[in-house]
């Protein structure tokens, strides 16, 4: 019934006269009331669908009620299914203007990991020669994400369910960067350098430490090369745009000088 209903609003939102009027019928707790009675991966697909053509200003109270399809990530990587609910979530979240704070729930969660795995390699035993892992970021006080904080009160950060959570969020990471607007999006966010360092780290503790990730999983390196590799090619976009606009005042000064020496 909701993925019908889907696709005949999805038809009909396009026909001028209707629009106001759907808009209209269909209010935040409306949403609000299909999502929690939607079963299926693919009936709260749907309902995304519906929520990113509408404005909101009318559907603010939604976020929340959003975040967790992105956020509880554990298993991810083996659900083809809940991945393109996952996408879903993702353009919907852009069109409503969500994105940053989606990214930055996403970027805090990647962070309690990574301070999971500090503290994991700081007990270890002093005879071990290994490499520790640190990241100088601010850790939150309080745990806001239920299915981390379960992972995180658990002996060890290798009891695999942590490791599923970062795995989620590297294929997640890795999949805003396949779609340009995505993309665009997460190369654009104020948190970027914060995410790729992360990202680091997890990686490196998953080659250095593979005993403490339980069954390891190549996404999070995935997301920390894709991630790179964007930064760098940003980065070789600015200094060739810098070093394009020297050689043109460069020419300028040349030809302003030529000039010069002609009148005098």
């Amino acid at each position: 019934m909701i993925i019908a209903t889907s696709h005949l609003y999805s038809h009909l939102i396009k026909e001028t006269p209707f629009k106001a009027s759907l808009k209209k019928q269909l209010s935040g707790r409306t949403l609000q009331t299909l999502f929690g009675a939607a079963t299926t991966t693919q009936a709260k697909s749907s309902i995304c669908s519906i929520v990113s053509t509408i404005s909101a200003d009318a559907i603010d109270d939604l976020f929340e009620e959003f975040l967790p399809l992105v956020t509880n990530c554990s298993g991810l990587t083996g659900s083809v299914e809940r991945q393109a609910e996952v996408r879903s979530v993702h353009m919907m979240m852009l069109s409503c203007g969500w994105f940053d704070n989606m990214f930055e729930s996403l970027s805090e969660i990647l962070q309690e990991i990574v301070h999971s795995m500090n503290d994991s390699a700081e007990q270890e035993a002093p005879s071990t020669k290994r490499k520790k892992q640190k990241f100088s970021t601010k850790r939150t006080s309080k745990c806001k994400y239920p299915n981390l904080k379960k992972a995180l009160t658990k002996t060890k950060f290798s009891s695999a369910d942590t490791y599923e959570i970062a795995e989620g969020i590297a294929l997640q990471v890795n999949d805003l960067l396949l779609f340009e607007s995505t993309r665009k999006a997460v190369l654009g966010s104020g948190i970027l350098e914060t995410v790729f360092l992360a990202l680091k780290t997890i990686s490196e503790f998953s080659i250095l430490q593979p005993w403490e990730c339980g069954d390891m999983n190549v996404y999070p390196l995935l997301a920390y090369t894709a991630l790179s590799l964007q930064m760098s090619a940003i980065n070789v976009s600015d200094c060739e745009a810098k070093q394009s606009s020297k050689r043109k005042v460069a020419t300028e000064s040349s030809s302003t000088t030529k000039v010069h020496y002609k009148s005098c």
